[in-house]
């Protein structure tokens, strides 16, 4: 319970390890934190001292966290739901660092680096050590995009944050199945689901977007096959769920960019291989009084309506196992897998990079092309270069 006082004195409740105040001024809340009631207390008055004055306190004095969640309410509100539950994620692992109850426009470039090294030593939450290089350069675009907000508002004149050092991201070693083990896999996949693994294997496509498919997502044109693909399936947060409802739902999200919706075209074989997946599907709904959908998912459950990733991904972890192929294979291996094949098989890398999605080619050679001692050594006898 909080403390009540005195009409536009603000109250004082218990929070985490210490208190938090609250006041309110022309219809918005201040909150002000501290370990004691009287340090709480003291910064309330200090705040009404402020109104007094005629001191905006919600710009002059804003917090770190405050400025945050500012940008999470005010100027996030048309962002991928996805992409909004990364940033609320990013917001509560920041305020678990001294740096959210800076004021803004007090920040330096040490306060953002003490962040990067606390995150990069001690920022998972499970405690088991800190994040990787990847996930703290998301967190800082995060900060940017916030900052620039602060900045066109006044509340600073220059953003410190870009004055660090973050981590270096090192790129291990990804795995690549063979030819063979791809098919191990896919001869291991049983029941309903196989189709997943079949259609991953086959088209390099990212899992979402696999999962995403629906029966007229396979698509003819000029004779050719082809899987149209437009949207990803995701668990996101439902930031519009009430006490008691779920907090998140499955969701087909749109794809971030116009290089990732594209057609991926098919082989015969594979084109055939998944329409009698779709005849089987449809043959289910016609026997099924209308409660299967008329549309179904290619990956579906028993009305024919999406799988949870989560679930896929227990059944395509069992089918691994099953095909004794290492633990270390995800479902993007088989993304990996498939395009380094084709670029083995001398597929242009522009036309590799179009068939996965990707805007720059560059990133598909350097992520996708390994070539070992042999393979240098076969290149360059096939061009008598010595």
């Amino acid at each position: 319970m909080g403390t009540r006082r005195a009409n536009g004195e603000g109250s004082i409740s218990k929070f985490r390890d210490g208190y938090r105040g609250k006041l309110c001024h022309n219809g918005k809340s201040k909150y002000v934190y501290g370990q004691t009631k009287k340090e709480v207390s003291a910064k309330l008055q200090q705040l009404r001292i402020d109104i007094k004055n005629g001191i905006d306190i919600f710009s002059a004095k804003m917090t770190f966290a405050e400025l945050l969640e500012r940008y999470l309410s005010s100027y996030a509100s048309d962002i991928r739901p996805a992409t909004r539950q990364n940033y609320e994620g990013y917001s509560k692992k920041i305020g678990q660092h001294p740096i959210a109850g800076i004021p803004v426009a007090r920040l330096r470039a040490d306060d953002f680096q003490q962040l990067s090294n606390y995150l990069y030593t001690k920022g998972r939450s499970d405690g088991a050590g800190g994040l990787s290089a990847k996930t703290i350069r998301n967190i800082f675009n995060f900060i940017s995009a916030a900052m620039k907000i602060a900045q066109a508002n006044g509340l600073i004149s220059n953003d410190h944050s870009r004055y660090i050092n973050l981590p270096r991201q090192h790129h291990t070693e990804k795995t690549i199945l063979s030819l063979n083990e791809v098919q191990r896999l896919i001869e291991a996949a049983e029941g309903e689901w196989a189709i997943g693994i079949y259609i991953l294997a086959k088209t390099g496509l990212r899992s979402g977007e696999c999962l995403g498919l629906r029966a007229d997502s396979l698509c003819f044109e000029d004779g050719i096959p082809y899987l149209n693909i437009q949207h990803s399936l995701r668990r996101v947060k439902d930031f519009a769920a009430k006490p008691g409802q779920h907090k998140s739902h499955l969701m087909l999200t749109d794809l971030k960019t116009d290089y990732s919706r594209r057609k991926i075209p098919l082989s015969q074989e594979v084109a055939e291989h998944i329409e009698t997946h779709i005849d089987h599907l449809r043959e289910r709904a016609a026997s099924s009084y209308g409660l299967f959908s008329e549309n179904p998912f290619l990956v579906c459950n028993e009305v024919g309506d999406a799988v949870d990733p989560s679930s896929f991904r227990k059944y395509f972890n069992k089918t691994v196992e099953a095909a004794g192929l290492p633990r270390t294979t995800t479902q993007h291996t088989l993304r990996h897998s498939r395009c380094s094949h084709l670029i083995q098989q001398g597929c242009s890398p522009k036309l590799v990079s179009l068939y996965c999605g990707h805007s720059d080619s560059g990133f598909t050679l350097s992520r996708y092309c390994h070539y070992t001692l042999s393979d240098i050594h076969k290149e360059l006898e096939a061009h008598e270069i010595g």
